[in-house]
């Protein structure tokens, strides 16, 4: 029975560590995003279209492939970035806000998801 639990613990720490191997321009990209987003008057916003307005800011796909830690990052760990981060620079202060970038952010996980 321990060899099962400590078999278990050992996987789930090593998923944990993998996930702190996450390239330093994909959170450039995320930064870059929600610099993006700040400009716009609310969250009700199409996460494509900000993409494109950052234009050649945005450098994956070009200067780097996401890798499969990298995903497992954002699935862990980035939606918790993302909204610090997001917060910080434009308040998300109540539910339909919360909800709107809550879409943004599955939203923006397809879009680095499709490269895989």
């Amino acid at each position: 029975m321990c060899d099962l639990n400590c078999e278990y613990i050992m996987e789930d720490l090593c998923q944990q560590l993998e996930c702190l191997n996450v390239s330093s321009k994909l959170i450039s990209d995320i930064d870059i995003i929600i610099t993006e987003i700040n400009y716009y008057d609310s969250y009700n916003i199409d996460i494509y279209e900000v993409c494109v307005s950052c234009g050649h800011a945005l450098t994956w796909e070009l200067e780097y492939t996401l890798t499969q830690a990298d995903i497992n990052w954002l699935n862990h760990f980035g939606k918790k970035y993302f909204f610090t981060k997001l917060n910080e620079v434009k308040l998300i202060d109540t539910s339909e806000k919360y909800k709107c970038v809550t879409d943004i952010y599955d939203k923006l996980l397809e879009l680095f998801t499709l490269q895989m």
